[in-house]
């Protein structure tokens, strides 16, 4: 069987689901009105079934993951991730220095440098005035902050538009094996 990455990505999803579905109840309540050997035996079957479908959907997940990590290096798209990737971190970044400002003006640090000095020149020896803090940054270096950061998001569309491009064409062939458990258990 057939599939594009971006199903291949859904099945994957289903698989999980399903393998999280299955209880494992290693324990049994008994009473002395049932036949217990009965009940524990009963019980060692559900765990036995349930254990083994676990094991074969984890098969076939793997299977499927082994399958799309050799297509994502054929293909080019571990290559585009890594291009991401970058972009994402190079936008937390630049995110940052945005978020720094703009430098007040030389006439208000001045201002305030003086405010600062009087005070520390009135302060009594309990307490002493807060610093002045201002952005190293002034309107040029944000305005190509601001720049950068609009160019880095065109790149990161670019990125997600190819990727998607990608997963919709690219394909992986399941083995009957694969196709067999999953068309066991409702998946597919």
């Amino acid at each position: 069987m057939t599939i594009t990455l971006r199903k291949a990505n859904t099945l994957q999803l289903s698989i999980k689901e399903a393998i999280a579905g299955f209880k494992i109840n290693t324990k049994a309540s008994l009473n002395e009105h049932e036949p217990w050997l009965e009940v524990l035996a009963n019980k060692r079957k559900e765990v036995q079934v349930a254990v083994t479908a676990k094991s074969d959907l984890n098969a076939a997940l793997y299977e499927i993951r082994k399958a799309v990590a050799n297509a994502n290096s054929i293909s080019g798209i571990n290559d585009f991730l890594a291009g991401l990737a970058l972009v994402e971190t190079e936008i937390s970044a630049t995110n940052i220095l945005l978020a720094a400002g703009v430098q007040d003006s030389v006439a208000a640090i001045k201002g305030s440098l003086r405010d600062l000095v009087a005070e520390k020149a009135s302060a009594n020896m309990y307490g002493s005035p807060s610093p002045v803090t201002v952005s190293i940054f002034d309107k040029a270096a944000n305005d190509s902050f601001a720049a950068k950061l609009k160019k880095l998001k065109r790149q990161k569309v670019a990125f997600k538009d190819e990727l998607l491009g990608l997963n919709i064409t690219t394909t992986i062939v399941l083995d009957d094996v694969t196709v067999a458990t999953l068309s066991k258990h409702g998946i597919i």
